[in-house]
């Protein structure tokens, strides 16, 4: 019986050790190297994935741009400083990013909205929206449930009187806000 338990240790042991040897082999023959600008760039990303690009993320886009050859300024998030170290990292001249922020089209604030109806819905733009214009006399107004701000990645945007409120230190114009907004209030 002890002779047993020594064979099937051992044979374990044995098996152990030829898996380690084919996956160390494995790793050797299939192993992947990146490009190290994608790492560089990705630590000059903003690194919030807020898609404003048009990628899924900072990585997809740090892949992409080097890729295809993306321009450096395709981060509208990252600003100026982002779009510069980009190019020091691509190799080529920024020519002038301009720095953004959204700005509300809407000054009517909740006691100045003249109201038809009193809305009871679910408290989303987008569905105060489809439901007749959520009760305001004026198709053109601010809904005022905050849409936009919840879309804000940045916490750029916050809710005052019934009408969002553009923070421009942390706004980067990044535009989820003015995709947000069912109304087309936000530029």
């Amino acid at each position: 019986m002890g002779t047993l338990i020594i064979i099937s240790i051992l044979a374990m042991v044995g098996l152990a050790v030829l898996f380690a040897f084919v996956l160390s082999l494995a790793d050797k023959r299939l192993r992947v190297e990146e490009d190290p600008r994608i790492e560089a760039l990705l630590e000059a990303l903003p690194g919030s994935n807020c898609a404003a690009c048009g990628f899924a993320s900072c990585r997809a886009m740090a892949e992409a741009t080097l890729e295809k050859g993306g321009a450096a300024q395709a981060c509208p998030a990252g600003g100026e400083e982002v779009a510069s170290q980009v190019g020091e990292i691509l190799g080529v001249e920024v020519e002038g990013a301009l720095s953004q922020y959204a700005r509300v089209r809407c000054g009517a604030r909740t006691s100045e909205r003249k109201r038809e109806a009193n809305y009871q819905g679910i408290q989303s733009c987008q569905a105060a929206h489809l439901t007749g214009g959520g009760g305001l006399a004026c198709f053109y107004g601010c809904l005022g449930f905050g849409d936009c701000k919840d879309a804000c990645p940045f916490d750029a945007i916050y809710m005052e009187e019934g009408l969002p409120r553009i923070d421009v230190v942390n706004c980067t114009g990044c535009g989820l806000c003015v995709k947000a907004c069912v109304r087309g209030l936000i530029t």
